[in-house]
């Protein structure tokens, strides 16, 4: 994550992942949850942990249908379907050479979301797995023409 740099947690539950791209120096975040609830907790969990109420937003909705600026880090950390069904949506979202992390999903999964990164112009950067879990992170390298 570049230092105040943006980020964006989709499907941000308890908000975690803002907590921690905030003491990593991440300038702006936003989260987006279509679980009330979640954004709720997420607040509360924000709150907890002394982010700064300027430095973020919390949206109900979703995947990104909301999402109407670029970010230089996207995270989503949700199932493999919505992983896919996200991806449509993902180059209006994401700075070139921004940064996507994908993960919760199965790892034997892992290959049907490769395969269409890189059919979308992004680089695998580095695959994890652990148990039965599997992480991507890639990078847009060039955004698809509107």
């Amino acid at each position: 994550l570049p230092r105040n740099g943006t980020f964006l947690d989709v499907g941000t539950g308890s908000g975690i992942l803002m907590i921690a791209a905030e003491k990593l120096g991440a300038e702006s975040l936003c989260g987006i949850d279509k679980d009330e609830l979640a954004v709720d907790i997420a607040a509360e969990n924000l709150k907890l942990n002394k982010v700064d109420p300027a430095k973020y937003c919390l949206k109900s909705g979703n995947l990104i249908d909301e999402i109407y600026e670029p970010y230089n880090f996207i995270a989503a950390n949700i199932f493999t379907h919505v992983i896919l069904e996200l991806l449509d949506d993902l180059p209006r979202a994401l700075n070139k050479d921004g940064i996507f992390v994908c993960s919760g999903m199965f790892a034997e999964n892992k290959k049907l979301v490769i395969a269409r990164l890189k059919n979308m112009r992004f680089d695998i950067l580095e695959i994890r797995e652990q148990e039965e879990w599997a992480a991507i992170a890639s990078r847009l390298t060039k955004r698809r023409k509107a």
